[in-house]
């Protein structure tokens, strides 16, 4: 969930739609998902998707069989 457009009861509102970006009432906003090598941090892949009002995303990534860092980015939000 992003803070900002949190609704309530485990909902975020439409940020897309309320801007004349997309017209599908489920969508909150786009995000970014990147997976990392967990031993130098390095990027092995990423995929950007839309992020649903219920906090939920698909994310289709080559077959990989390796464990990874998750890493989820938002256009609007503050690395720390």
């Amino acid at each position: 969930m992003l803070e900002g457009y949190y609704s309530g009861a485990g909902m975020m509102n439409p940020v897309l739609m309320n801007q004349g970006i997309s017209m599908n009432f489920n969508v909150c906003d786009s995000i970014e998902v990147e997976l990392h090598d967990p031993n130098n941090f390095n990027l092995v892949s990423s995929v950007t998707t839309l992020m649903q009002t219920d906090g939920t995303a698909t994310c289709l990534f080559p077959s990989m069989n390796n464990t990874y860092y998750v890493a989820i980015k938002h256009r609007n939000s503050i690395e720390t």
